[in-house]
């Protein structure tokens, strides 16, 4: 602090007699002399600039403690702070008063001036907010926040990690906020600590649920299950699929289906040969594979065959009875002719007395054939298949 110009009065310091001076008029306004035009003070009551003429002179020339005497007479205060002639722990601790000077401990510290203690404010109770962190200066002290919560560290409020988006949960993870963090934990299907999540291989730790017989493929965080080819996810297990049933079969003309499991396959049907899808008629019948009778014909047809009893046979082909034409009346032997029948045929034969192919008979007139077949002396007489002898009457 500047030094000021104090007018002393001697009834309070030494009971003495000081003559006071007209005074100047008030010019400018001061706080110390350094303030004042040359040849002007500041006058410490109306601190204002005047002559030192208007100031208290001390009668015999000297002044009180705490004061110096100024050539012009006039008694002016010590400013012991800003001369280093205090005893304070420090010139910042220094209050210079009219005569003398006071020590005091500025903000933060405890004592008397001359010796000063810092004091920890962070020992007391509620120096900082809830959740904040108190950290003790030299004459003060400073609250921060704890970290997971924001504020000026007297108001301290929970940091959302996971809905500002700073949390650093791995993708896979799901974040939970808490007082001052967060947690981090895996999703379904991951494994790690929520920091680092890696993808759980269901398929090869056979933790997954697919059917005895399914096809497990592992995604990211889970799996799906498949049935194989041939076969349908059903009731929880893989069911074959009937091709041949449902129409999804794909075989040649002449060929049947046939179920498997997983699959089908094709088969020729009866009468025909091939892989299934290409497939030809079997001629059994020049394979003599067929059944018919051996007094049958084999006909081939389509996929088969057909067996027809030969004529003068009867039956349903695979057996075969002669047909005795004779007995049955069904031949076309002439009524002058015998029939004979035979295995499958019969024949015909003219009677004694006619000639022809059996089937035509004719009469034989004995009677002309040479020689005659009667005596000289007899008359031969034709007959229908036959001839007589008789007496010539006169």
């Amino acid at each position: 602090m500047k030094p000021h110009v104090y007018l002393i009065s001697i009834l309070l310091i030494f009971s003495a007699c000081l003559v006071e001076e007209s005074t100047h008029d008030k010019t400018d306004s001061c706080l110390s002399n350094h303030e004042c035009e040359t040849g002007l003070v500041c006058h410490s009551t109306t601190l204002t600039c005047v002559s030192p003429d208007e100031l208290f002179r001390h009668q015999d020339g000297e002044c009180p403690a705490g004061f110096s005497f100024l050539e012009e007479g006039a008694c002016i205060d010590i400013d012991e702070c800003n001369e280093g002639r205090h005893d304070c722990a420090s010139a910042e601790f220094c209050t210079n008063t009219e005569g003398s000077f006071e020590c005091s401990c500025p903000d933060g510290y405890e004592g008397d001036g001359k010796v000063c203690t810092d004091i920890d404010e962070c020992a007391a109770s509620g120096s900082c907010g809830e959740s904040a962190t108190c950290i003790n200066t030299a004459g003060g002290f400073t609250c921060t926040c704890a970290p997971g919560f924001t504020g000026d560290g007297f108001d301290c409020w929970d940091v959302d990690e996971c809905g500002m988006t700073t949390a650093t949960c791995d993708l896979n993870a799901t974040c939970l906020n808490k007082d001052g963090g967060f947690d981090c934990t895996c999703n379904p299907g991951f494994d790690g600590d929520g920091l680092s999540c890696s993808d759980i291989n269901e398929c090869e730790n056979d933790t997954h649920d697919c059917p005895e017989g399914g096809n497990c493929s592992n995604t990211e965080g889970s799996f799906t299950c498949s049935c194989p080819e041939g076969y349908t996810f059903a009731a929880g297990a893989c069911e074959d699929i009937d091709e041949c049933t449902e129409g999804l079969f794909e075989c040649g003309e002449n060929a049947l289906c046939v179920n498997e499991d997983g699959g089908y396959s094709c088969t020729c049907e009866q009468g025909f040969e091939g892989d299934g899808q290409n497939c030809t008629d079997i001629n059994e019948c020049a394979l003599e594979t067929d059944n018919c009778d051996v007094n049958a014909t084999c006909e081939n047809n389509a996929g088969g065959w057909s067996c027809s009893c030969d004529e003068g046979f009867s039956g349903q082909g695979q057996s075969c009875d002669d047909i005795d034409e004779c007995d049955l009346g069904t031949h076309d032997c002439s009524p002058n002719a015998a029939c004979t029948n035979g295995v499958g045929t019969f024949s015909c034969a003219c009677n004694e007395g006619f000639s022809g192919d059996g089937n035509t008979c004719e009469d034989v007139n004995e009677c002309e054939e040479v020689p005659p077949p009667c005596d000289t002396s007899e008359i031969c007489v034709n007959t229908d298949g036959d001839y007589f002898c008789d007496f010539i009457t006169f």
